[in-house]
Formats: C-alpha cells, structure tokens, sequence
C-alpha cells in the first residue's frame, strides 16, 4: 500500500511578486496585471507545494481576500488559499525579504538595501 505524501507549503506575496504593483499602493486597489512568469512558475510549484498567497492587502475590506482571489482567478493563477498573514510553510517567496545568514551580514545587507532603495513608493 502506498502512502500519499502531504505536500508541503510554499507562501508566496501578492504584491511585488505575483501582482506587479508598479505604483505602489496607491487607493488599494489591484491595478496591475501579473508579474511576467509568475502562471508558469506557480503551475510548477503547484506540482510540489501547496500555495499559499499572502498579503497585507487583504485586511483592507475592499481589497481583502475576495478581491485578491478574483484577480487570481481572472488571471488564471493557482493557488491553494489566500490569507492577511505570514502563514507557517516550508519556504517564502517575497519581494521585502532578506535572508539571514549571520546578525553582522544581516545587518550589513540591510544597509546596503536602505541605501539603495530609499523607502517611497514605487513609481
């Protein structure tokens, strides 16, 4: 008898990553179409992991999760659920991150990154 393997998570953004969100957030709404390569990438993911989007988008009623599943749906997006928090998973894929090593190149990295992408929106 074979067992069936539980598959793991995989958390992905929403904006940034899969919604190219080229102006920031603007009024809330979701104004982009997708980043290039991201139904591709997902529909390969998807073999492997389970998918889950998150966003902080999706505390705003309006453009919470319902919005955000609508636009995935549209745009033929895979997925297995959407929600407002960073959700436990095997591995996260975001546009905002930085990835630890040790504290003194952590730190480092961090400074390079605020020196170079001086905090405003993105236009």
């Amino acid at each position: 008898m074979t067992q069936k393997t539980k598959k793991h998570s995989i958390a992905v953004d929403f904006d940034g990553v899969i919604h190219r969100y080229s102006r920031g957030w603007q009024d809330g709404t979701i104004y982009d179409p997708p980043m290039p390569g991201v139904r591709p990438a997902l529909m390969a993911l998807q073999k492997k992991f389970k998918i889950i989007i998150f966003s902080r988008r999706a505390y705003v009623k309006s453009q919470g999760t319902v919005a955000i599943k609508k636009w995935l749906d549209k745009n033929k997006i895979p997925y297995n659920s959407v929600t407002k928090i960073k959700p436990m998973a095997r591995w996260y894929i975001d546009d905002r991150a930085i990835r630890f090593i040790t504290w003194p190149k952590t730190l480092k990295e961090l400074g390079r990154l605020e020196k170079n992408y001086p905090f405003k929106n993105r236009k």
